[in-house]
């Protein structure tokens, strides 16, 4: 899953970077995550991916992806593992995971 942070980040110009997460959801626990700048998103998170698959040395059977434009960077990754992708509108925790990671106060 992805989102946008609240809070901008200035470089050459100001961004809002965007916060990554792979989540086992059969265990409710985030197993890895990164934060990329817009517009480079789609080539940092397929690296990310990659890495990280080739680091614990498997990947899973089924991947859920929320209906964006990140089963679009992924679709052929996944594809290409033969890994089932299941897309859709809304994941069980993205609220509560939003919440803690960018300390929204109710």
């Amino acid at each position: 899953m992805f989102f946008y942070s609240l809070y901008s980040v200035e470089e050459e110009i100001e961004f809002y970077p965007i916060f990554f997460l792979v989540v086992d959801q059969a265990r409710d626990e985030i197993v890895g995550s990164c934060i990329v700048k817009p517009m480079e998103e789609d080539i940092e998170i397929q690296k990310y991916l990659m890495n990280m698959i080739r680091e614990i040395k498997k990947y899973p059977r089924k991947i859920v992806l929320k209906n964006t434009k990140m089963d679009t960077y992924l679709s052929d990754i996944f594809e290409a593992l033969d890994i089932e992708i299941e897309v859709v509108e809304n994941f069980r925790y993205l609220t509560d995971i939003k919440k803690e990671i960018l300390k929204i106060e109710e």
